[in-house]
C-alpha cells in the first residue's frame, strides 16, 4: 500500500507541474517570440526485486523541451535577412524617385528640354535685350533645378551613409546582448537547468540580428550557447562579443566598408545593413556620377562653343580665369593631372575639363587658340593665334599657366608662341594672387576690347610695316638672363623708333632705347650693347611694329637675310594706299599654318573700281589672294586672282574662299608685290584651354551641386554670346547650342535626353523590382514562420486539451492517494 501511495504522490508532483508549463504555453500564446515547451515524462525504474515480476514505481518528469526546429529557424533568419534587405532598397528606391523628380516639370528631362528650347527662341532674336535677360534669367532656373537634383542625392547620400553607420551601432548592441544570454544560458546548462526563456530571449535577438545583417548561427548542444558569424567574421563567442566598426566615414567620396575588429573587411551579404551597403557603395554615388556627368557634359559642351563665340553687346575688356593655381602648380603643364582638382580642393582644373594637348596615342600634339582684340571705336579687330608645338624633342615642350602669360607677353613662352610673332600689344597677361593661390588675367588696353571668336572683321593692311626695311643685327648676352626666351619688339612712336621688352609674367613694357627717324641717311639706334637697328630716313606710320627673335644666346635670328644675326623687315604696304579688311565667316576646317598663311599680294597697281578702258595709271589693280583649301587633314595650296575694276568698287566683297571675303576702300594700290597676310584659322580653341580655364564660359561647375550660370553673365546679360560673328542678328552659336538637344554626346551614344531617360527609367524599374520582390519575399517569410508557428507555436485548443488531461491524471493520482488513504486506515483499524 505505500508503494501505491508513493506512486500516486509521483504521479501528483509530475502532473502538477506538467499543469505549470502547460499553462505557462497558455499565458504566452500571444507572446513574440515564445516557443512552445513540453514536459516529457518516462516511467521511473522498476523495483526488479519484487516477485512475481518488476514493480513499477510512479513517474518521472524528465525534461521541459523547447519544441523548436533549428533547420526552420534558420530558414526564418534567412528570410529576416532578405527582407530586411529588400524594404530597405524599396523605401530608399523611392526616395531616390522622390529626389529625382521624374516624371515631371521639376525632372532633368524636362529641364534638360527647357534649356535647348531656350537657346532656341533666343536665336531667332539675339540682339533684343529683353530677350536676353529673359534668356538668362530662364537659364538661371535650369541651373537651380540641376543644382537642387544634386544636391537632394547629396543628402540622400549622406542619409544613407549615417543610416549604415548607426546600423552597424545596432549590429554591436545586439551581438553584445547575445553574449550576455549566451553567459547566462551556459551557467543554467552546466548546472541542469533548462533556460528556455531565455534561449527564447536569444533567439529573438538573433531574429533582429538577421533583420539587420545575414548572420551564421551555430548551437553548442552541450552548453546551449550560440556561435554568432558574419562573413566569415566571428561576433559573438561563448561569453564574449567582437565589435565590428566602420571605414570611410570621414570622406563622402569614399565607400564606408565593414571592418572586424583586427580591420579585415567584412562581407555584408543580407540583411538591411546589406540594402544600405548597396544604395552607399553603388546605386546612389553612381546616379550622383550620373548627374554630375550629365551637368559636366552640359557645361563642357555648351562652353566650349559659348567660349569661342562673341556678341555685338557684350564688349568685355577684362578676363579672369575662374580658375585658380596653387602656387605651387602655376609652372606644371596645364593638362599635367597633378593639376586636377579634386573635392577637397578649391584649386586646380576640374578633370573632365582638363585641355587636350595630346591624342589618342598620348602623344604630344600641336594646338592653337585665337585672341581678338577689338577697337571698340572703329569695330576693326586684330587677330592673333596662340600655338603650341611640343617640338621634336624627346620631351616635349612645357605648357603651364606661366608660358601662356609669357607667350601673351613676348610672343614665345614654352611651347606656346603668338602669331603674328611677337608679344601681343594691346593686351598684358598675369597671374593675380587671390586667397587661395593665382587666375589668369587677361586685360585690354583703353578703347580695346578682347573676344576669342573666329570673327573675321580684321583690317591687315592697317597692321603690316609700312614704313623703310629696317635691319636688326648683333647679339646681347645681357638680355637673356633679364628676360629669357624672348623677342625684341620694334616699333614706331610718333617721330622715334624704339625697342621695347616685355616682362614675360606680368607684361610691363621696357623702352631699351628709342631713336628719332632721320629727315636723311640712316640713322642707328643701339637699345642694348651688341644689337643694332638702322632706321633710314622715310615715310612711317605711327603705331607700326615688328617683332625680332632671338636665340638662347641672344643673338638676333636671321630673317629676311642671309646675313647671320641679321633680321630685316621689308616694308610691305605704302603707308597711303588704300586699306584692305577681312570678313565673313570661315567655313573651311584647316588650321593656320604660319609658314603658309593667307595673304593678299598686288598684281598690278591701279585705282580701286576704275574701268579697264581707262588710260594707265588710272586701270583697276590686279591682286592676288592666297589661301588653304582642300579636304580636312590635306591643305592644298592656292591662289585666285581679283580684278578690282567697276564690278568690285570699293566697299564691295571680294570673294576670296569658303565663307572669306575681303572689302577694299577707296584709293589706290599703287605698288607691285605689296602684301598684306592675315591669319585664318578653322580650328578655333582646339585643346580645350578656354573652357578648361573658366574664361567666357556661359555655365561654372564640374558638378550637379554648383551648377550655375558664370556671374558676370548672370549679372551682365548682355555678356552671353550668339554667333561667331559680331553682327547683332547672328545667332549661328545659339543655333549651334540648341542643336544640343538632338546631338549623340551622352553616354553610349545617346542624347543627353535619352541618357537620363533611360537612367530614370532603370530607377522606376528598380524600385517595382524591389517591391514585386519584397511582396515575393514577404510571403515566403510568412510561409517560413507559419512552419515555424505550426511546429513551435502554441494552440490554445490544443494546450487546453493537454491540460484537461493533466488535470484528469492529477485527479486520478489524487484517488489513488485516498484509495491508499482508506486502505491503511482500515489496516490500522485491524491492527486495534
Amino acid at each position: 500500500m505505500s508503494d501505491s501511495l508513493l506512486i500516486a504522490l509521483s504521479a501528483l508532483s509530475t502532473q502538477q507541474r506538467a499543469m505549470e508549463v502547460t499553462t505557462h504555453n497558455i499565458a504566452n500564446a500571444a507572446t513574440p517570440g515564445y516557443t512552445r515547451q513540453r514536459t516529457e515524462l518516462t516511467a521511473m525504474p522498476a523495483d526488479q526485486g519484487a516477485r512475481p515480476g518488476p514493480a513499477g514505481r510512479g513517474v518521472l518528469l524528465q525534461t521541459i523541451r523547447r519544441v523548436a526546429d533549428q533547420v526552420v529557424n534558420d530558414r526564418v533568419r534567412q528570410a529576416q535577412a532578405e527582407s530586411g534587405r529588400l524594404e530597405v532598397l524599396k523605401q530608399q528606391l523611392s526616395a531616390v524617385e522622390q529626389a529625382l523628380g521624374e516624371p515631371g516639370e521639376g525632372g532633368l528631362n524636362a529641364t534638360l528640354g527647357r534649356l535647348f528650347t531656350q537657346f532656341d527662341e533666343l536665336s531667332s532674336d539675339p540682339g533684343s535685350g529683353g530677350v536676353r535677360s529673359a534668356a538668362v534669367s530662364q537659364l538661371q532656373g535650369v541651373t537651380a533645378t540641376v543644382s537642387e537634383v544634386g544636391r537632394r542625392l547629396e543628402a540622400l547620400n549622406a542619409d544613407v551613409r549615417s543610416a549604415f553607420a548607426t546600423t552597424v551601432d545596432q549590429v554591436n548592441e545586439l551581438t553584445a546582448q547575445l553574449a550576455g544570454l549566451n553567459g547566462q544560458i551556459r551557467t543554467q546548462m552546466v548546472t541542469g537547468g533548462q533556460p528556455n526563456d531565455l534561449i527564447d530571449q536569444r533567439d529573438t535577438l538573433l531574429g533582429k540580428l538577421s533583420r539587420l545583417l545575414q548572420v551564421d548561427a551555430r548551437i553548442n548542444a552541450v552548453d546551449g550557447t550560440v556561435q554568432v558569424s558574419a562573413g566569415g567574421f566571428p561576433l559573438v563567442g561563448t561569453d564574449s562579443a567582437l565589435a565590428v566598426h566602420v571605414s570611410g566615414a570621414d570622406d563622402p567620396d569614399t565607400p564606408m566598408q565593414l571592418l572586424s575588429p583586427n580591420n579585415f573587411a567584412v562581407a555584408v551579404n543580407g540583411g538591411e545593413l546589406a540594402g544600405i551597403d548597396d544604395l552607399q557603395r553603388n546605386l546612389i554615388p553612381g546616379l550622383i556620377a550620373t548627374v554630375d556627368a550629365l551637368a559636366t557634359t552640359v557645361a563642357k559642351q555648351v562652353n566650349a562653343r559659348h567660349a569661342t563665340s562673341t556678341s555685338a553687346t557684350g564688349r568685355v575688356g577684362e578676363w579672369t580665369s575662374a580658375v585658380t593655381f596653387a602656387p605651387i602648380s602655376t609652372s606644371l603643364n596645364l593638362d599635367d593631372p597633378a593639376l586636377a582638382k579634386t573635392t577637397a580642393s578649391v584649386t586646380g582644373i576640374p578633370a573632365p575639363f582638363a585641355p587636350a594637348f595630346t591624342d589618342a596615342s598620348g602623344n604630344s600634339v600641336s594646338q592653337s587658340m585665337e585672341l581678338n582684340l577689338l577697337d571698340n571705336a572703329t569695330g576693326i579687330a586684330r587677330k592673333h593665334l596662340i600655338r603650341y608645338d611640343p617640338g621634336a624633342g624627346p620631351t616635349p615642350a612645357s605648357r603651364s599657366v606661366e608660358d601662356l602669360v609669357a607667350a601673351i607677353n613676348t610672343g614665345r613662352g614654352g611651347g606656346f608662341t603668338a602669331e603674328p610673332s611677337g608679344a601681343i600689344f594691346g593686351v598684358t597677361a598675369r597671374l593675380v594672387s587671390v586667397s587661395d593661390g593665382f587666375q589668369l588675367q587677361l586685360k585690354a588696353d583703353p578703347g580695346l576690347s578682347i573676344d576669342f571668336s573666329p570673327a573675321l572683321d580684321l583690317k591687315p593692311t592697317a597692321t603690316a610695316w609700312t614704313g623703310p626695311a629696317l635691319t636688326v643685327a648683333g647679339a646681347d648676352t645681357t638680355l637673356p638672363p633679364l628676360y629669357p626666351d624672348n623677342r625684341l619688339a620694334i616699333r614706331v612712336n610718333g617721330n622715334a623708333v624704339e625697342a621695347v621688352v616685355r616682362d614675360p609674367q606680368t607684361g610691363a613694357e621696357t623702352v631699351l632705347g628709342s631713336a628719332a627717324i632721320p629727315p636723311s641717311g640712316v640713322s642707328v639706334l643701339t637699345p642694348i650693347p651688341g644689337i643694332t637697328v638702322s632706321i633710314p630716313a622715310g615715310i612711317y606710320r605711327d603705331g607700326d611694329r615688328f617683332a625680332v627673335a632671338l636665340d638662347a644666346a641672344g643673338a638676333v635670328v636671321s630673317s629676311g637675310s642671309i646675313l647671320a644675326n641679321t633680321h630685316v623687315e621689308p616694308s610691305t604696304w605704302p603707308a597711303g594706299d588704300a586699306g584692305m579688311t577681312i570678313k565673313g565667316r570661315y567655313t573651311g576646317g584647316h588650321p593656320f599654318d604660319p609658314a603658309q598663311p593667307w595673304s593678299m599680294q598686288v598684281v598690278t597697281p591701279g585705282f580701286i573700281g576704275a574701268r579697264p578702258t581707262t588710260p594707265s595709271p588710272g586701270n583697276p589693280p590686279v591682286v592676288q589672294f592666297t589661301f588653304l583649301s582642300g579636304p580636312p587633314g590635306a591643305p592644298i595650296r592656292q591662289t585666285v586672282q581679283k580684278t578690282l575694276d567697276a564690278s568690285l568698287p570699293a566697299g564691295s566683297p571680294v570673294e576670296i574662299a569658303d565663307g572669306v571675303f575681303a572689302v577694299f576702300s577707296a584709293g589706290v594700290l599703287s605698288k607691285a608685290g605689296s602684301s598684306a597676310e592675315f591669319i585664318v584659322d578653322g580650328r578655333g580653341d582646339s585643346a580645350g584651354l578656354l573652357p578648361a580655364l573658366g574664361i567666357n564660359s556661359l555655365f561654372t561647375g564640374s558638378t550637379a551641386k554648383d551648377f550655375a550660370v558664370e556671374g558676370n553673365i548672370a549679372a551682365d546679360p548682355r555678356r552671353l554670346a550668339n554667333g561667331r560673328t559680331r553682327s547683332a542678328g547672328d545667332g549661328s552659336t545659339l543655333v549651334e547650342l540648341a542643336g544640343l538637344r538632338d546631338a549623340r554626346i551622352g553616354a553610349g551614344g545617346l542624347t543627353l535626353g535619352e541618357g537620363w531617360q533611360t537612367t530614370a527609367t532603370a530607377i522606376g524599374i528598380r524600385r517595382q523590382t524591389a517591391e514585386r520582390q519584397g511582396d515575393i519575399q514577404a510571403s515566403l517569410q510568412k510561409s517560413v514562420e507559419s512552419q515555424r508557428d505550426s511546429f513551435s507555436g502554441v494552440n490554445i485548443d490544443d494546450e487546453v486539451g493537454t491540460l484537461i488531461q493533466q488535470q484528469q491524471a492529477y485527479s486520478a493520482a489524487a484517488r489513488v492517494v485516498t484509495f491508499a488513504r482508506e486502505n491503511i486506515q482500515t489496516l490500522l483499524d485491524l491492527v486495534r
